[in-house]
């Protein structure tokens, strides 16, 4: 009879699969990795967690977990890239700048 730990890892590991499969190829890209699941579409909220740090580890990730409102979530702690951090600032000052243009109103500048 196999034991209930070999069963439950390899679920873990099963899931573990599933989720790099949902990040694609965000999964080894710092800081960029991020995932919601809500809580009535998983089984079991500490095997996803377990799944998480699984992926975690195996891409070199620093990963923080929870449940919050009833969504389990992960984010990848790791700092961007320089190139893709000034990306994300220059597309956040793009958006800011069409939601507050008009006639009269300064454009934004990224300092």
């Amino acid at each position: 009879m196999p034991r209930i730990g070999s069963i439950e890892q390899r679920q873990v590991e099963a899931l573990a699969a599933q989720i790099e499969g949902q990040l694609g190829a965000a999964v080894d890209v710092p800081g960029l990795s991020s995932l919601t699941v809500a809580v009535s579409e998983i089984t079991s909220v500490d095997r996803w967690r377990k799944a998480v740090r699984l992926v975690a580890r195996r891409h070199g990730w620093r990963v923080r977990t929870g449940v919050s409102g009833g969504v389990a979530w992960a984010t990848d702690l790791r700092e961007p890239p320089e190139h893709i951090r000034r990306a994300m600032a220059d597309q956040t000052v793009e958006r800011l700048d069409a939601m507050t243009s008009g006639a009269g109103k300064p454009k934004l500048r990224r300092v």
